[in-house]
């Protein structure tokens, strides 16, 4: 995964200052419950700018029994976990826009790869027209 670049880390930084002043009415000094805000932003901005720079072409793709049980743990069972898979599942036209829907989904949830890869099709009234839909195991690798 990518980070976020050291310039907008500083305006970031640089921002979140200049609302702590305004916050406290033009005083640079801050109370202890400001401090605690700012952090608690920083870290929200930092986490989610480091997850959202990487591209779901980033995340790799492992058949079944490529990797050992203890190198990955598993973040979740994208779009099966759920009792709402079983009313309504996220398709796609094609087979190649589902698995990058899946690949965005498990970059969202803090994966880096994806393995027991599976696709299905709905092939009536014509084989192959029907909405694609894709499930994984998104996985954080060791």
């Amino acid at each position: 995964m990518r980070t976020i670049e050291p310039d907008s880390a500083a305006l970031i930084v640089r921002t979140f200052a200049h609302a702590r002043v305004e916050w406290n009415g033009g005083m640079s000094k801050g109370g202890p419950a400001m401090n605690h805000v700012a952090r608690a932003g920083l870290l929200a901005v930092f986490s989610y700018a480091s997850t959202v720079a990487a591209a779901p072409d980033e995340i790799r793709v492992y058949a079944p029994g490529m990797l050992t049980r203890d190198r990955y743990e598993i973040v979740t069972r994208l779009w099966v976990e759920s009792w709402r898979s079983a009313f309504q599942v996220p398709t796609r036209a094609a087979r190649d826009e589902a698995l990058s829907a899946l690949k965005t989904e498990a970059l969202r949830r803090g994966a880096n790869a994806l393995t027991n890869v599976a696709c299905l099709t709905d092939d009536a009234p014509f084989p192959g027209a029907g909405p694609h839909f894709c499930y994984a195991l998104a996985i954080r690798l060791k």
